[in-house]
């Protein structure tokens, strides 16, 4: 069985849900940072923005575009965020476009908390991107409990949110970039994922008419607890962290598992 070892029990989140722009850094570093200063207000403990939220979404970036856009880590723009979100002891994670070598890109999650600078590499690049893809699935500790990053089409793939439960996870983390053809087929991997693995899955869209928001927040039950509309906006909702081990408990999965068995 699967331990839990968070140092709380209650965890606010906000979902920083807004449209960001394809390369106007400027606007939507702002746009980032009255979100975090407005989540601050209403005491959130973590903000979630969408896939790409720094540099704005393209599937396909030029090598200038990714010289020019792409942010090497740490960056003074990280250092903004994490700034601005210490100021009310706040965990943020955003999305960008890494510089990668040889002039590769990075479709990358970061989560900034208290000095440390955790990324992710997203892992399933989709058929309509050039992104260079990541190689590691990794989990690692908050003071609210192990956390993964996944990013958008990365939900599709159960054997990624699996291995992320295996390694610990308690809550995964999803910016994305989900169109609005799709987001009500997205909305169920959500839910998916947080009830195959007993877990919070916080998942963060692009607001706007391409997109359509409806970010979300599902239970480990597989409950959606938080939806967004369409707007951009800052969606508030207060997680009970002891739900993961009373229903790990309930309903003992991860016990009876036969991994022997499994051909993946």
């Amino acid at each position: 069985m699967l331990s839990y070892a968070s140092n709380t029990t209650h965890l606010t989140i906000a979902l920083g849900q807004f449209e960001p722009q394809w390369g106007k850094i400027e606007a939507n570093m702002g746009q980032m940072l009255q979100m975090i200063d407005a989540a601050g207000k209403q005491k959130a403990d973590v903000i979630v923005f969408p896939e790409l939220s720094r540099t704005g979404y393209a599937p396909c970036p030029t090598a200038e575009e990714i010289e020019r856009l792409g942010e090497v880590l740490p960056s003074p723009d990280s250092r903004r965020l994490a700034e601005a979100a210490g100021k009310y002891n706040m965990m943020v994670v955003y999305g960008t476009l890494e510089q990668g070598p040889h002039g590769l890109a990075y479709n990358t999650a970061v989560c900034l908390e208290g000095g440390q600078l955790h990324r992710y590499h997203k892992t399933h690049v989709h058929w309509t991107e050039n992104f260079a893809p990541g190689s590691d699935l990794a989990v690692f500790s908050t003071r609210w409990g192990r956390i993964g990053m996944l990013i958008c089409f990365d939900l599709g793939f159960p054997e990624a949110a699996r291995t992320l439960a295996l390694q610990g996870a308690e809550i995964i983390i999803s910016p994305a970039a989900v169109p609005e053809d799709f987001k009500e087929i997205h909305r169920r991997r959500v839910m998916a994922r947080a009830l195959d693995n007993q877990l919070f899955v916080l998942y963060c869209n692009h607001a706007g008419t391409a997109y359509g928001g409806g970010s979300a927040v599902a239970h480990p039950t597989g409950e959606i607890v938080l939806l967004a509309d369409e707007r951009p906006d800052v969606y508030i909702h207060t997680l009970r962290l002891e739900d993961i081990a009373a229903w790990r408990d309930r309903e003992q999965l991860f016990a009876y598992r036969r991994p022997e068995l499994y051909q993946l």
